[in-house]
């Protein structure tokens, strides 16, 4: 209750981006990974304690419901098992004969249920096999879904080769996650110092301890955040990026070439699903303040269309303005200070799912053509609390 005292007092009508929403303009990221290495996982019942609304709202969208357990809700699982048998048909380990696997086999239901469903197997203790079909949600159909000649296969193993995007807070060595789906820390990294920051401040804290606050967790447009379940790369997930740090480094994580014809197309499209970061790190959009403030005409008016930082810091102001955030108010980001094209976020909500396809903030006509985008970080709250 102590902190969630503190922080209703500093982020009521928090906006839906935010946990503990702020922009340190004059922060870069890397500095701020810098300051937070140490930090840990604390799971979103931690954040919950503050952002209460946030978290139930979050919960309920596609990237909360990235993975369910249906062991304690068996209402979860949307297919039906009087069809599909042959399809189904395993051999589960330690028994006589193959048989079609049925709901009392699966712990966890993979995806939100908004197009297909695929299902876990508890193979060993904290270790989960991926089931060999899935439901088509939308045509009401069991399909094969095949990865290797049998199963269990290693290519079937959820920890290494699912998990990082379909959990929170994931240590692979161990087989364990913080929290089911795609919830606060997977966007704004691990909360431990922020959350430690905002008990010391005490019920008051001063315009100095507000920014101490804010600075103590990852609130950012930068793509890579995105970009670290929404891309293909050399490895199934990129085990060891956190928000706020590098994605794709020498020796590390590495995005499929442009030139590899089994991923894109020769317009430049992608052949595979889960592309959309590999799309727009080759689209203009990426380098749309690279390539504007290059030129010798570049004008303050023209962020407003090429700089995803500066729509994202003009709406945290707006926020200010309303009054439902405290403290400093961040400064507006010049020609000389913004440093990011249109990312994601600017086009997409990453809380809401609302009447448009893939979480976009309007329609996207009124959403292209418009001179003064809706930055896609949602609305204000009514309250934190709820």
């Amino acid at each position: 209750m102590r902190r969630a005292t503190i922080l209703l007092l500093i982020i009521l009508g928090t906006s839906c981006i935010g946990l503990g929403l702020w922009l340190t303009t004059a922060t870069p990221i890397a500095a701020q990974e810098d300051e937070l290495e140490d930090a840990e996982y604390v799971s979103s019942d931690t954040c919950s304690d503050c952002h209460r609304n946030l978290v139930r709202s979050l919960s309920e969208q596609p990237h909360g419901l990235a993975l369910q357990d249906s062991e304690r809700d068996k209402d979860l699982i949307l297919a039906d098992f009087d069809q599909g048998a042959d399809l189904r048909m395993v051999q589960f380990p330690g028994e006589d004969a193959p048989r079609p696997f049925d709901e009392d086999d699966i712990v966890y239901v993979i995806g939100a249920g908004k197009y297909v469903q695929r299902y876990l197997y508890e193979v060993d203790r904290r270790v989960y096999a991926v089931l060999p079909a899935e439901w088509d949600v939308v045509a009401g159909v069991w399909r094969p879904y095949l990865l290797a000649e049998t199963w269990p296969d290693p290519a079937y193993d959820f920890t290494t080769n699912c998990a990082g995007c379909h959990v929170t807070g994931l240590d692979v060595e161990r087989g364990r996650w913080e929290d089911d789906g795609v919830l606060c820390e997977a966007c704004h990294g691990p909360g431990s110092v922020h959350a430690e920051v905002a008990d010391d401040a005490g019920g008051r804290p001063n315009d100095e301890e507000l920014v101490e606050i804010h600075n103590a967790i990852i609130v950012s447009p930068d793509a890579q955040v995105c970009g670290q379940c929404h891309g293909l790369g050399n490895q199934p997930f990129p085990v060891d990026y956190r928000p706020g740090g590098v994605l794709v480094h020498e020796d590390g994580y590495a995005l499929v070439s442009e030139d590899d014809t089994t991923a894109f197309y020769g317009t430049g499209h992608a052949r595979l699903s889960g592309m959309q970061y590999n799309e727009w790190i080759a689209s203009g959009h990426a380098t749309a303040f690279e390539t504007m403030s290059a030129s010798p005409n570049a004008q303050a008016e023209c962020l407003t269309c090429h700089s995803g930082d500066y729509l994202f810091t003009e709406r945290i102001r707006g926020i200010y303005d309303d009054g439902d955030l405290s403290g400093p108010v961040p400064d507006s980001l010049t020609l000389e200070t913004a440093s990011m094209g249109i990312t994601c976020t600017v086009c997409h909500s990453p809380h809401t799912a609302e009447d448009e396809e893939f979480n976009l903030t309007s329609a996207p006509y009124e959403m292209c053509t418009s001179s003064s985008p809706e930055y896609g970080i949602g609305e204000p709250a009514a309250s934190s609390r709820g």
